[in-house]
C-alpha cells in the first residue's frame, strides 16, 4: 500500500482516491481497499488541523516582523531627515564632491536605476560585514543638490609654492570682477592687464596691504596668486559670497594647509632664533650650509664615488628622518644612495624588500659599495620559504615581496634598523585578494619600522590614488585622513555608468605637497652636466 503524500493544500477525498486509484491498488484485496476508503477522511482531518496550528504560529511572527518592521521605518524615516538636513548645507554637496554621503554609513552612494520601476535611486552597499543598504530616492537627493549649471563662477584655491596660493576661477574672466567687488583689489586695478597688482582690505576685514601676482603657469592655469598669511580672511569672504550667489568655491584641503603653515612656523622659529643669536647679517649661514645633516657615517670610497645629486639626495632623506621616497628617474642610482643612507643613520639591521629578479642585483650592490658590512655572514638571501633568517639577524636581509607574506610571522617579530622597498609602485591601491593580502604585510611591516627608504622611478604609474598608500606609509595623515579623502582633494571621479577615478586635478599642488615632505625626484635632463659619459658595451 502506498503511503499517502503530504501536500501544501489539502485536497479533497475524491481527488486523492483518484490519484492512487492505480493498477496496483487494483490488485489489493478489497478488503484493506474498503479500510484505506474509511482512514482517507481522518488523515485529511488530522492535516487541516496542523495547517491551522502552523497559520497561527505564522501569524504571530508575521505579527512581531510587523512591529520590528515599524521601528525600522521610523529610524530610516530619522535618517532621511537628518540626511536632508546636511544637503540643505551649502557645503555639504556640490558637483566637484567625490559621492553623495551615505547617512547610515558614511560611505559613498551610488547612482542606480531600479530594474522593476524604472526610478533612479541612491543606493549604499557600504560595508560588507554590516550588510548597509541605506537607499534614497534620486529626485529628493537632486532636489537639495545644486547642480553643475546652477553655478555661474567656480573659484578653486590651491598652494603656487610654500608661502602663497592661487586663486582659479572658471570662467577665468570672473576672478578679477570678483575680487575687487570683495575689495581685494583696488578700483583702478580691476580692468588692467595681468600684473602685480596692491590688495587692501575692505571696511569689515582689517588686512594689510599686499601684492597681488597675475600670471599664467606652466600649465595653463591663470590666476591671482596671494600671500598665504591672508588665506583664513580671503576664505571667508569667498565663503559669505558663495552663501549669497551662485559661487562655488573649493578651498585647499584641510591636510595640505596644516602642512604648510606648520613648515612656514617652523622656519620662521628658525629664523628668528638666528638672528636673535647671531644677527641678520649671518642668517644666511646659519639657514644654509649649517642645518644641513653631514655624511660623517659614509664609508670614504662611497663618497669619492657619488655624484653631487646623490650626496643631496642623501642628505635629503637624513633630513626626513629617514623616512622618505626617491624617485628619480630611472638610471640615476637610487639603490647606492639608500645604501648610503644606511651607512650614514647606521641603520642595522636592515632589510631590503625587492622584486624576486633583483635579489641577486642588490647583494652585488651591496658587496660593491658596502664591502665592510656585506661579508659573508651578515649577507643573507631568502630563495625560499625554508631560507628564514637565523636566530641572530644578520647585518643585510634581502627578501621578495612574495617571501615577505609567506614569512610574515618571522619577519614581523624581528627589530629592523632601516627597511629598503625598492620598486615601491608596488604598495598600490590593491586590486584583488592576494595583492590586498601581500600589500598589508609590507605596509605593517613598514608601521612598526622609525627608518623606511621608498624606491620608484614611477612613483604613480597609471593614476594618482597609487601614490596614496606609500606617502600615508611614510607620513600618515598628510594626504588625508584615507584614501576617500585623498580622492576628494586630488582625483577626479566618474560616476556614471561605473564608479572610477581618473586624473588628478591639483597636479601642481600634490607635487609641492610631496617634494616638500617626503618625495625627492630628479629627471636626467636636471643632472645632465653631473652624469658620466654613456658608454657602450661592445
Amino acid at each position: 500500500m502506498h503511503a499517502i503524500p503530504h501536500t501544501a493544500h489539502s485536497p479533497d477525498r475524491k481527488q486523492l482516491v483518484q490519484r492512487h486509484d492505480c493498477a496496483t491498488c487494483d490488485r489489493v484485496h478489497p478488503s484493506l481497499r474498503a479500510r484505506l476508503l474509511l482512514i482517507l477522511p481522518l488523515l485529511l482531518l488530522v492535516r487541516e488541523c496542523e495547517l491551522a496550528q502552523v497559520g497561527s504560529s505564522v501569524n504571530r511572527g508575521s505579527e512581531d516582523k510587523l512591529e520590528r518592521g515599524g521601528q525600522w521605518i521610523q529610524r530610516r524615516a530619522a535618517d532621511a531627515t537628518r540626511c536632508d538636513a546636511s544637503l540643505a548645507r551649502p557645503t555639504a554637496l556640490h558637483p566637484m564632491a567625490s559621492s553623495v554621503p551615505c547617512n547610515a554609513c558614511g560611505r559613498q552612494m551610488t547612482r542606480r536605476c531600479s530594474r522593476r520601476t524604472g526610478l533612479a535611486f541612491y543606493g549604499c552597499r557600504g560595508f560588507a560585514r554590516h550588510r548597509c543598504r541605506f537607499v534614497r530616492p534620486a529626485q529628493r537627493v537632486d532636489a537639495r543638490t545644486n547642480t553643475e549649471h546652477s553655478y555661474h563662477v567656480e573659484v578653486r584655491a590651491e598652494m603656487e609654492c610654500a608661502d602663497s596660493f592661487r586663486l582659479i576661477a572658471h570662467p577665468p574672466g570672473a576672478l578679477r570682477g570678483l575680487l575687487c567687488d570683495m575689495g581685494l583689489l583696488n578700483g583702478l586695478n580691476c580692468s588692467g592687464q595681468p600684473g602685480n597688482y596692491s590688495a587692501a582690505g575692505n571696511s569689515t576685514d582689517t588686512m594689510p596691504m599686499v601684492n597681488v601676482s597675475w600670471y599664467a603657469r606652466e600649465d595653463g592655469q591663470e590666476g591671482a596668486v596671494l600671500p598665504l598669511r591672508i588665506y583664513s580672511t580671503v576664505r571667508r569672504q569667498l565663503q559669505d559670497v558663495a552663501a549669497r550667489q551662485a559661487l562655488l568655491f573649493e578651498e585647499i584641503p584641510q591636510p595640505t594647509l596644516r602642512a604648510f603653515l606648520h613648515r612656514a612656523i617652523l622656519i620662521s622659529n628658525l629664523t628668528a632664533q638666528a638672528d636673535s643669536k647671531l644677527g641678520t647679517g649671518h642668517r644666511r649661514e646659519m639657514c644654509g650650509p649649517a642645518l644641513r645633516p653631514g655624511l660623517r657615517g659614509l664609508p670614504p670610497a662611497m663618497r669619492q664615488g657619488l655624484m653631487e645629486y646623490q650626496l643631496q639626495g642623501i642628505e635629503f632623506v637624513i633630513g626626513k628622518r629617514g623616512r622618505a621616497l626617491i624617485a628619480d628617474e630611472m638610471g640615476l642610482g637610487k639603490s647606492v644612495q639608500a645604501l648610503g643612507v644606511a651607512a650614514c643613520m647606521q641603520g642595522w639591521p636592515l632589510l631590503i624588500v625587492c622584486p624576486a629578479t633583483m635579489r641577486l642585483v642588490w647583494a652585488e650592490e651591496c658587496e660593491r659599495w658596502l664591502p665592510n658590512v656585506a661579508v659573508r655572514d651578515n649577507l643573507h638571501i631568502i630563495f625560499s620559504s625554508a631560507d628564514k633568517p637565523p636566530w641572530a639577524t644578520p647585518k643585510i636581509v634581502i627578501v621578495s615581496y612574495k617571501m615577505v607574506q609567506r614569512l610574515r610571522s618571522d619577519l614581523l617579530r624581528r627589530a629592523w634598523g632601516l627597511v629598503i622597498v625598492d620598486e615601491s609602485h608596488t604598495l598600490r591601491t590593491p586590486m584583488s585578494r592576494s595583492e590586498a593580502l601581500q600589500t598589508s604585510t609590507i605596509v605593517k611591516l613598514l608601521q612598526g619600522v622609525a627608518r623606511v627608504v621608498l624606491l620608484s622611478g614611477t612613483p604613480s604609474p597609471t593614476r594618482p590614488l597609487d601614490l596614496f598608500l606609500q606617502c600615508h606609509t611614510l607620513k600618515p595623515g598628510l594626504l588625508g585622513r584615507d584614501k576617500y579623502d585623498f580622492i576628494r582633494s586630488y582625483c577626479h571621479v566618474q560616476r556614471q555608468p561605473y564608479f572610477s577615478v581618473g586624473r588628478c586635478k591639483r597636479a601642481h599642488e600634490l607635487n609641492l605637497l610631496l617634494c616638500e615632505h617626503v618625495m625627492i625626484r630628479r629627471l636626467k635632463v636636471d643632472v645632465m652636466k653631473e652624469l658620466p659619459p654613456k658608454v657602450k658595451n661592445p
